[in-house]
């Protein structure tokens, strides 16, 4: 894991800094951390990542900073399990170029996933794939009841996570 080298500002530098292999194709981890100097850090992964690692961006500091929309470059072919769990965000597209997520990519319910994936879609508010096979997330915080859908092999991982109104699952 290679990670942006520290200068000799003490305290400022740990924020905004992306952790990448060493080939810079999986991204591990986004830091923003405590930095203070009052700017936005970019956190859209860089053009050529192919791999967003589970819980890539979970430090706590990402839930403050607030963003409309992250584009997914159109180079990740694979997503972890809630790889974007601290993002604030109100909207995360997921590129053409994504073939696997292994499990719920969100932790905050009020994300709103769109999809250009020709593997993924939303239906009825669920992140699914597009055969209808792999149940990954439930969207909506607010249900009491999900019905999964009939041909449904597969359920991901996390998928109903933080849904505290949920009270029956119906599966086929």
């Amino acid at each position: 894991i290679t990670i942006t080298p520290p200068s000799n500002d003490g305290v400022e530098d740990l924020y905004r800094h992306a952790c990448y292999s060493e080939d810079g194709k999986r991204l591990v981890s986004m830091l923003t951390g405590a930095g203070t100097d009052g700017k936005c850090p970019e956190l859209t992964p860089k053009y050529g990542t192919e791999i967003i690692c589970d819980r890539a961006y979970d430090d706590r500091c990402n839930n403050t900073l607030g963003r409309d929309k992250l584009i997914i470059p159109n180079t990740v072919f694979a997503i972890g399990n809630f790889a974007f769990e601290y993002l604030n965000c109100n909207v995360i597209k997921l590129p053409s170029s994504l073939k696997f997520l292994t499990g719920n990519p969100v932790k905050n319910k009020f994300t709103y996933i769109e999809s250009d994936s020709p593997y993924f879609q939303i239906k009825n508010n669920a992140l699914l794939s597009t055969d209808n096979i792999y149940y990954i997330s439930n969207l909506d915080n607010e249900k009491t009841k999900v019905v999964v859908p009939d041909k449904i092999e597969i359920i991901g991982r996390n998928a109903f996570y933080s849904n505290n109104k949920l009270e029956h699952i119906i599966f086929p």
